[in-house]
């Protein structure tokens, strides 16, 4: 006998080693070292590109604020933070500026013998490995001095725009540093976009190697902040005009060290000109032959993504959205949103992505969150979440089947649940509930049979528990049925909760629902 669940639908709870011919662009040390090196291809140095995993994926956060309210539409913008674990393709249009998996294809990279640090023994050559595979570098391990080591620098960017000066290496300290200018171009027209594709920079050092350990793998780190724009839910009359970010620094200096095999990168944007990067959208926000909105779509130009210089939010940086309103019958209005950047996080980090995602909600959304355990025999600790935008107010039907599986292997409906009532464990029926000590303070059992939150829920909150288990007793109504438990969740927004019908009102805090009288 087990327990099984669905939320709105039925849903079953149960528990070799290739040779390349490297192109090699060497800018100095020109082959001179070679009277210590032998020729034997079982000597040559090869290396990996591959990119950097984090080390303890850092967890999402997320922050979601109301940010604009006019004739009935309420636009709200939310940000998600999270690890930028792969190579950004900003001009790809079938990414949508999307971080996709690809091998990182071209890279540079320069080297110091650990018995001479004082200079590269190469510097700066140009590798390609499309496929990730091993590629040689044309230079070998030291064969006089056998336990030399090789420390390896390396940095490569995905888009051919951007340079990188004043590159400096400390092989000793295992760091680096650059200057960076985020590039600026005309285009289309002669219109200027100063969101044009941006590359995404990636640095790696490999230290202390040896012939020993084989193909060297450069592990690259993203040195930059990656920034999307999401449309999330949207009626299908509303389209997203623009997205401009003001007031932003457009170059830094960076220094970056290798610690414990992460990477650190420090940049300082004292001194530098504030700029504004905008995105024009033409993309139409709805399916042409369905006219259904496009929802969680990431938009733009071909530049898609925002690769952005790490910094604090400077005071008075501001993300403004130009949003319209396509109404039959009536004149099409457009609307100019500004929030403080700061007011949503303190800074961009590197090798972290951001996500901005405009909504204007049509519906309230919720989820519900629960574990089966005790070999489907029990369901514990069932919270109710709000995965809309809206503070809303929820209520709660609990309902079940007993099934059998047929020949065919469809579910057949054979007895109905003998429900008990949440809050009386002496009626135990086909099961019994275990509520938790604040049951009466967050929650009302209505004349209708919901079971009714007192309390609003903020978007992306949870209830209190509904209950802290429910459990099967006695027997099944036959061999090899199980229980078929069901949760309806219905909710309405904070300030329609009087439009509801609902045999609740609000106390005298009006917040807190009470029994109607």
């Amino acid at each position: 006998m087990k327990l099984s669940c669905t939320y709105r639908h039925c849903r079953r709870l149960a528990l070799a080693f290739l040779w390349i011919v490297p192109i090699v662009s060497a800018t100095s040390c020109v082959r001179d070292r070679f009277d210590e090196l032998q020729s034997a291809k079982g000597d040559s140095i090869s290396l990996t590109a591959r990119e950097a995993k984090p080390l303890g994926s850092k967890s999402n956060s997320s922050h979601m604020e109301l940010i604009f309210s006019k004739d009935s539409t309420d636009i709200y913008l939310e940000v998600t933070e999270s690890d930028m674990s792969e190579i950004m393709m900003p001009w790809d249009p079938q990414t949508k500026g999307s971080p996709v998996e690809s091998a990182i294809g071209e890279f540079h990279v320069s080297a110091y013998l650990s018995s001479d640090l004082s200079k590269p023994y190469f510097k700066d050559i140009t590798l390609n490995s499309p496929d990730g595979k091993a590629v040689g570098t044309g230079y070998y391990w030291p064969v006089s001095t056998p336990e030399t080591r090789i420390t390896f620098f390396g940095y490569a960017k995905n888009l051919e725009t951007g340079e990188i000066p004043d590159r400096t290496y400390d092989p000793e300290l295992l760091s680096g540093k650059f200057s960076y200018t985020l590039p600026v171009e005309t285009y289309e027209e002669g219109k200027r976009t100063d969101a044009v594709p941006q590359p995404d920079l990636l640095f790696a050092i490999a230290p202390e190697k040896k012939k020993a350990d084989g193909a060297v793998d450069m592990n690259f780190h993203h040195a930059l902040s990656a920034i999307v724009f999401k449309v999330g839910d949207i009626p299908a009359d509303f389209r997203v005009e623009s997205v401009k970010f003001t007031g932003l620094p457009e170059r830094g200096e960076c220094e970056f060290a290798l610690t414990e095999g992460d990477m650190a990168f420090e940049w300082d944007t004292d001194g530098s000109p504030k700029r504004d990067f905008t995105q024009t959208f033409e993309a139409k926000m709805f399916d042409e032959e369905t006219g259904a909105a496009l929802t969680n779509t990431v938009v733009g130009g071909p530049e898609k993504t925002f690769m952005m210089i790490p910094c604090e939010m400077p005071e008075g940086s501001e993300l403004v959205v130009t949003v319209g309103f396509e109404k039959d019958g009536a004149e099409n209005t457009s609307y100019e949103i500004s929030t403080d950047l700061n007011k949503f996080l303190d800074s961009w980090a590197p090798g972290r992505l951001y996500t901005y995602k405009i909504s204007s909600p049509e519906e309230i959304k919720v989820a519900i969150d629960d574990d089966v355990v005790d070999n489907g025999s029990r369901k514990v600790n069932l919270t109710i979440q709000n995965t809309g935008l809206a503070t809303s107010y929820m209520r709660v039907m609990p309902t079940g089947y007993w099934v059998k599986v047929d020949d065919d292997g469809n579910d057949v409906i054979i007895a109905q649940w003998k429900q008990p009532a949440i809050g009386e464990p002496e009626d135990p029926a086909d099961g019994s509930f275990i509520i938790p000590a604040d049951f009466e303070s967050n929650w009302i059992i209505g004349s209708d049979g919901f079971y009714y939150y007192r309390h609003p829920v903020a978007a992306g909150d949870y209830t209190e528990k509904l209950f802290e288990s429910y459990s099967l007793t006695g027997d099944a109504p036959s061999v090899n049925a199980e229980l078929v438990f069901s949760i309806a969740v219905q909710a309405v927004k904070a300030d329609r909760i009087d439009d509801t019908g609902w045999p609740v009102a609000l106390d005298s805090d009006e917040t807190t629902l009470i029994e109607a009288s």
